[in-house]
């Protein structure tokens, strides 16, 4: 192995251990598409966790309860520690929260003895950096950037290289960035069910969708973090040219889920949460979404023209300034915009989206530069 200690296992299998964050889906999902596409590759084992697993289940479910509130809640107080957290006086909380996941973690590092590291969250990314730098390893570390947005706390010198949808997010970071590290700008890692073409037709008979007319398909990511009775009640309030059926993907949105079904509204498929949204996604015309980098991407991957209403504070609205600048995506400040935008759409007053190569090949392209990287 040319840039990264050799470690020694009696299968002589590879080892790629890829780290995660329950801190929304997308980032879990990325390393999901990672992990994918490596499991593909003769002599290699491929390990995925998350860093909650490092914590008792009370606390770690104390801590994603705190962050869900807070979105819900104040999401101007998110957007407040995301805009100071970018700043270097923030470095200390950074590495007091690694420190804190660290004391779960090495026991896990030293038992799987990876041979390479990839993070798709900033806080896994912090926790080997800490490793490395305490025990003078050289576990070559790769971070991935899940969103159309660079941040300060993403900026460690023992991480090897940045996977980044465009070098563009690195603007205004250039020198935070040392001679040694790369920067591979392939894109932001989708599953393989989002980049393979399926029967229109035989996947809205599967899943019980109409064959006829436009379906919509509105998620908030796993969190169901969409106002989407709100959505509804606007266009059922008016009397539309086009009909269009709603397909509200909750999450883990019970309440919400319960919510839709009371309103009984005509055309509306309520789910909570599932594993096959990528077939969901292929047999629709249009999403209206909020701005995760993961799940655009998705959509984009599906050639799916994308409406983002309300970015949540933080690199949501980044993202949202990203894509639209790029018009991969429409932006929607009321549902009132939200319901015009459908309507074009349903009506095909919008060129149909284009498939995005990027969104489809990032996987196995992350795969193959790790494997030219370390000369496997």
């Amino acid at each position: 192995m040319g840039k990264g200690a050799v470690t020694h296992h009696m299968d002589n299998k590879k080892v790629v251990l890829v780290l995660s964050a329950p801190i929304g889906s997308g980032h879990v999902q990325a390393a999901n598409a990672v992990a994918q596409a490596f499991s593909k590759e003769d002599g290699v084992e491929v390990k995925v966790a998350g860093i909650f697993e490092f914590f008792p289940g009370w606390a770690s479910k104390l801590l994603l309860n705190s962050y869900l509130l807070l979105l819900r809640i104040y999401p101007n107080g998110y957007a407040f520690l995301y805009k100071w957290g970018d700043n270097q006086g923030s470095l200390g909380l950074r590495g007091f929260v690694n420190w804190l996941f660290a004391l779960g973690a090495n026991k896990f590092i030293e038992k799987c003895r990876p041979d390479v590291v990839i993070a798709t969250h900033v806080t896994p990314a912090g926790i080997i950096a800490l490793y490395k730098k305490k025990y003078g390893k050289q576990l070559p570390l790769i971070g991935i950037v899940t969103d159309y947005a660079m941040h300060k706390w993403w900026i460690y010198k023992e991480i090897n290289a940045y996977v980044v949808p465009d070098r563009e997010i690195l603007a205004g970071y250039e020198n935070d960035i040392e001679n040694g590290q790369e920067i591979w700008p392939l894109g932001i890692p989708v599953r393989s069910q989002f980049c393979h073409a399926d029967d229109r037709e035989k996947l809205r008979k599967q899943l019980g969708l109409p064959q006829d007319g436009t379906i919509c398909l509105l998620t908030g990511g796993g969190e169901g973090l969409l106002p989407m009775a709100e959505i509804l009640d606007a266009w059922h309030k008016q009397e539309r040219k086009k009909k269009v059926f709603f397909v509200a993907i909750c999450g883990r949105n019970e309440k919400l889920e319960k919510d839709l079904f009371k309103m009984q509204a005509p055309g509306l498929m309520a789910l909570g949460y599932i594993d096959n949204i990528a077939d969901y996604m292929k047999a629709a015309d249009v999403v209206v979404s909020k701005a995760g980098g993961v799940t655009a991407t998705e959509a984009l991957a599906c050639g799916l023209p994308l409406i983002i209403y309300r970015p949540l504070p933080g690199q949501e609205i980044i993202n949202a300034r990203y894509l639209f600048a790029k018009k991969l995506a429409f932006c929607a400040d009321r549902v009132h915009d939200v319901c015009l935008r459908l309507e074009d759409i349903a009506a095909g007053a919008v060129p149909k989206a284009k498939v995005q190569e990027n969104a489809l090949k990032a996987a196995d392209k992350i795969v193959k530069q790790v494997k030219d990287y370390l000369n496997w």
